[in-house]
């Protein structure tokens, strides 16, 4: 199986250069790896044995006698043992998620049925500490269920908050307690963008659309303490090395671009990250 090398090579570029071999009258490489599968995204050329490189650049790929040629008595040599290797990837839309502890409701599909979602919370209650929000992903079927409302949240969860979310559908169903635990009042004004749903009554439904729903993201991720944030930063940032991401383009939401800016100094990234203002609509109904 191949296996990428983001963890060994952290500075390469995500271009590989195609150019002359490096003339002896150059200074060795630092790094050269030999014996793979390079990708070089060259039609002419897909794929080689072997590259060298010289500070964060690609200088140049050949054969692995080729390349073992220019080494120097400095030069890090890294048989790649046949595997792949590949140009960078770029992660272009992520979010970066920071939440207070949570207990994950244990759906087994990704559109989950309000059976389903009742069997989970039955599961999940006895053994969830107070305070702790309960969260479940769930898709379109439970949307259009009209049995999925806050008094049926209410009442399969009186003493804890429950909170279903959607990113594909950009919204969310949330029970009393969850949507005291996010400060939203029975009289909370849609911001511009989304709506929080209500009955004839006037009552909230539970329901949350569009910006409303980013809006309590937002207040949820600023739940997370700076230890359980920076903690989470990290695993991203672990797992991205892992699958050979090399750059990521963060879209700020949940946590704000300042949290997630203060958060990459705090936690020194081995990759290139972008942050995206991902703007909230204000009080008065403007963007941020």
């Amino acid at each position: 199986m191949a296996r990428p090398l983001a963890r060994l090579l952290p500075a390469i570029t995500t271009a590989v250069l195609l150019g002359p071999l490096v003339s002896g009258q150059q200074p060795p490489p630092d790094v050269v790896l030999v014996n793979g599968r390079v990708f070089t995204a060259d039609a002419r050329r897909p794929y080689v044995e072997a590259l060298a490189i010289r500070g964060d650049r690609v200088v140049t790929v050949g054969t692995s006698a080729q390349i073992t040629a220019l080494t120097g008595p400095t030069t890090r040599r890294i048989d790649v043992g046949g595997r792949v290797v590949i140009p960078g990837i770029n992660d272009a839309h992520y979010h970066l998620f920071v939440e207070p502890p949570v207990v994950s409701l244990p759906f087994e599909s990704m559109d989950p049925t309000w059976e389903d979602v009742k069997t989970a919370l039955a599961a999940a209650i006895p053994n969830a500490p107070r305070g702790l929000l309960l969260r479940g992903e769930i898709g379109p079927t439970i949307l259009d269920d009209p049995r999925a409302s806050r008094p049926a949240l209410d009442a399969l969860a009186p003493d804890h908050a429950v909170l279903l979310s959607t990113w594909t559908q950009n919204s969310g169903i949330l029970n009393s307690a969850a949507l005291r635990m996010l400060g939203v009042k029975e009289d909370e004004p849609d911001p511009v963008g989304g709506r929080y749903v209500r009955a004839a009554d006037g009552t909230l439904t539970g329901l949350v659309l569009g910006f409303a729903r980013f809006r309590l993201h937002r207040r949820l991720s600023e739940l997370a303490t700076e230890a359980t944030a920076l903690q989470e930063t990290r695993r991203f940032l672990s797992q991205a090395v892992r699958f050979g991401i090399t750059s990521v383009q963060n879209m700020s939401i949940p946590p704000s671009p300042e949290r997630c800016l203060a958060l990459l100094e705090n936690a020194p990234t081995p990759i290139r990250v972008r942050v995206i203002r991902f703007l909230l609509t204000d009080k008065n109904g403007r963007l941020a």
